[in-house]
């Protein structure tokens, strides 16, 4: 069977090349790319790797506790900077829904991590306000202790993997669009 090609074009703000991708009877595709799009894919491959390498610490600090992942911390984090956010706010900043945001709020509390805070004296439950309580504070900084170095680490990577691309997409007679 002859491979079936397709052509697109990509274009982007610091990019513009053709995307080559051939198929053949199962074997799958053959891409072409840019440095920066080599580039982009690189990073984000170990950037994966190093949310799984955080998720191992943040479930160790947390002593297993299932509330406790990357997206609680997210939250913790913008709590801190913030000191209090709506629930409208939260959800926008982690692009997830309404229903989403309510039933991660519902968990952080019940695991100490923060607390509503009323903003209308009646009661209404739409009036609130989410805050980083004492122990949430706490576990904030024991896993951002914990994750500092590896965040040393992963700019450390980031720095070799930038310069092995420019390397090899700088050879003499070198293309600027390369198999992947």
């Amino acid at each position: 069977m002859r491979p079936r090609c397709r052509h697109d074009l990509v274009a982007g703000s610091h990019l513009a090349a053709i995307r080559v991708t051939k198929r053949w009877e199962g074997v799958g595709y053959l891409t072409l790319f840019t440095a920066d799009m080599e580039l982009a894919r690189r990073s984000l491959l170990r950037m994966a790797s190093a949310g799984h390498e955080w998720s191992d610490v943040i479930r160790r600090i947390a002593g297993g506790e299932l509330v406790v992942d990357n997206l609680a911390m997210v939250v913790l984090c913008r709590l801190q900077a913030s000191e209090v956010l709506r629930p409208l706010e939260l959800q926008e900043s982690l692009a997830i829904t309404s229903g989403g945001t309510t039933k991660l709020i519902d968990r952080l509390e019940e695991a100490g991590l923060v607390a509503r805070l009323a903003v209308k004296p009646d009661g209404d439950g739409r009036g609130v306000q989410i805050a980083l309580t004492r122990k949430g504070s706490s576990l904030l900084r024991e896993v951002l202790a914990a994750i500092a170095p590896k965040v040393d680490e992963l700019n450390a990577d980031l720095a070799q993997i930038a310069a092995e691309v420019e390397a090899e997409y700088s050879q003499p007679g070198s293309s600027d669009l390369r198999e992947a």
